[in-house]
């Protein structure tokens, strides 16, 4: 049965209307059923050592007998331990989920925008668009599972922990989605201000190099070999144009070495933490071997059951087809950046996961550790979709595949729209249990558990208003 095209072919405007429409009133809906999110797990301990002495001072106890992530903490006690301990507990949780989404958003907004030229209206309106895109990629794969395709052949836990996950525990957020959100932030604060090469420049990247370097062994260690690659590849080709000159890349991957050696090998917190967990590295050559193989092989295998997921198409289709629509703010060169941008993203997560599987072999499996390679999915995922909306929006010069694009969007938006209902659903359903009980979610743990039982009783003791559970 064929779609009456004469009718189609007058309402594509309309369509897109009404698809960005749906999809402000979903970013609306979940804005406010945030306010019903609540506390989880290592929330309740974030937020009562914010609770009894500062931001700072636990980060300084932390150096000094269990973590040395400086940066990673700084943010879990800026954005998950304050609200949790001195707001409301409407707004305590609530607080970090929203951040986190739109902070998420204007890094692409910002990064967009350092390639394409759009308008005000037009960034706002993106800004909108990618909490939508990033709740709907978290969890479309639950929602729709088993009802529309969904990959079986490399599926994992990973796919449908990080839902729950990214939703209910804000420690996540904080800890992983936020601090990368933040690096990046920062250093487009630096570009922007500080536009030429100079003295001044150069030290703020290295102070930011040096953050870099405390938020984890993983993403520190990816982002020093990312940066090796990139200033070797300026050394040779001498005539590259880059953001930033070799020094600066010099200087930034100084940096981040430092903050590392320092997280790793300096910080008391973190001999304690090895020794308390029987860290040890004394294996045989055989044994590393086998290390890196089921490492490679695990990162294959999460990499690309990310991209194919229920999620991913439901980005694919609303950001190819605003691309498409937008068409006449785009121009040729926009492709090839935007694949190079995506095709960056995509590496970088794969690596991520490489070097954080092989990094448990000495430590313990979790998914949230994959956090931050999923959000680089994500990026990677909206900036390839972006490129393939251009190049149609680019060889249709007739607009033929308008009134299909319309189409395609509106009904990606409509599974959005389930999609968001769906995590409301969730979110509603542990409120209700949450306030006279126990109340743990699939790959999230609650007060069930004595140590987080213990940490929310301290904490509530020194609430502004103590809550019964």
């Amino acid at each position: 049965m064929k779609l009456p095209h004469r009718y189609l072919s007058h309402t594509p405007g309309f369509i897109y209307v009404v698809a960005f429409i749906l999809i402000a009133l979903n970013v609306l809906l979940s804005i406010y059923v945030s306010h019903w999110l609540r506390p989880a797990a290592d929330d309740y301990c974030v937020a009562w050592t914010v609770s009894m002495s500062g931001i700072i001072e636990p980060i300084i106890h932390s150096w000094n007998n269990q973590s040395a992530y400086v940066f990673a903490l700084l943010n879990l006690d800026l954005w998950v331990g304050w609200p949790l301990a001195h707001l409301p507990i409407s707004l305590a949780s609530s607080i970090p989920f929203l951040i986190t989404a739109f902070g998420l958003g204007a890094a692409i907004v910002l990064l967009f925008s350092y390639h394409l030229n759009l308008p005000r209206l037009g960034k706002l309106l993106l800004l909108i668009v990618i909490p939508f895109l990033w709740w709907g990629f978290l969890w479309a794969p639950e929602s729709f599972n088993g009802f529309i395709f969904e990959n079986r052949v490399f599926a994992i836990q990973e796919t449908y922990a990080f839902a729950h996950g990214l939703t209910h525990w804000q420690t996540n957020n904080g800890n992983y989605v936020m601090q990368l959100v933040t690096l990046f932030l920062l250093g487009y604060a630096i570009v922007h201000f500080l536009s030429k090469p100079s003295i001044l420049r150069l030290v703020m990247l290295s102070i930011l190099g040096l953050l870099a370097g405390t938020t984890g062994p993983t993403l520190t260690t990816s982002i020093i070999i990312v940066l090796a690659i990139t200033l070797l590849s300026a050394l040779i080709r001498t005539h590259q144009n880059t953001v930033f000159s070799k020094i600066e890349y010099l200087g930034f991957m100084s940096a981040c070495i430092a903050g590392l050696v320092l997280t790793q090998y300096v910080a008391p917190g973190s001999h304690k933490r090895m020794k308390m967990a029987g860290t040890s590295f004394e294996r045989s050559a055989l044994d590393y071997l086998d290390l890196l193989d089921t490492a490679w092989k695990f990162a294959i295998k999460l990499w690309v059951n990310s991209y194919l997921t229920i999620g991913t198409f439901f980005v694919f289709l609303i950001v190819s087809g605003l691309c498409y629509c937008y068409h006449h703010y785009l121009a040729p060169t926009h492709k090839s950046r935007f694949i190079k941008i995506g095709a960056f993203f995509a590496l970088f997560a794969l690596l991520q996961m490489f070097i954080n599987r092989a990094s448990e072999f000495f430590a313990y499996r979790a998914y949230w550790h994959y956090t931050s390679a999923l959000v680089c999915i994500f990026i990677s995922v909206i900036f390839l979709s972006a490129a393939v909306g251009m190049h149609l929006a680019q060889k249709d010069t007739k607009r033929i595949l308008d009134p299909w694009v319309a189409t395609a969007l509106l009904i990606s938006t409509l599974i959005g729209t389930s999609t968001n209902l769906y995590m409301a659903h969730s979110i509603y359903e542990r409120q209700g249990l949450w306030t006279g009980a126990p109340a743990p979610t699939p790959h999230v743990s609650d007060i069930d558990i004595d140590w987080i039982k213990g940490c929310w009783q301290g904490l509530n003791k020194l609430r502004p208003t103590q809550l019964p559970r």
